[in-house]
C-alpha cells in the first residue's frame, strides 16, 4: 500500500471564508473514496492544531503506486484539484510504502 500525505494553506479570506472552502476541499476530496478504484481511505483534517505549519491535511492510502497514479488522473480528483488551486497554495506532499 501507499500514503498519500498532502497539506495546504489557504490564499486568502476571513476564517468563515477559509472554514467554508476546507469544508468544500474534504467533502470533495473524501467523496473520491467511493468513486476511484484503488483508493483504500481518504481522510482530510480541517482542524489542526495551532502549532501546524499548514492548515488542511490530507491523509489518504491507495493499494499501489498504480491506483495513486490512477486517482490523479481521474476526472473527480481533477475537478477537486482546481478548487484547491485557486484557493490553497504552499502545497506540501509526502508519499510512501505502507507495510
Amino acid at each position: 500500500m501507499v500514503r498519500h500525505i498532502v497539506a495546504w494553506n489557504h490564499k486568502e479570506g476571513d476564517q468563515q471564508q477559509r472554514q467554508e472552502v476546507a469544508l468544500r476541499i474534504k467533502q470533495g476530496l473524501e467523496g473520491l473514496a467511493a468513486e476511484v478504484p484503488g483508493v483504500v481511505e481518504i481522510r482530510v483534517e480541517t482542524a489542526l492544531l495551532p502549532t501546524s505549519t499548514h492548515a488542511l491535511l490530507l491523509n489518504s492510502t491507495f493499494e499501489n503506486e498504480e491506483a495513486l497514479a490512477a486517482y490523479q488522473q481521474h476526472p473527480a480528483h481533477k475537478q477537486v484539484g482546481a478548487l484547491i488551486k485557486e484557493t490553497m497554495h504552499q502545497r506540501v506532499c509526502v508519499d510512501y510504502h505502507v507495510d
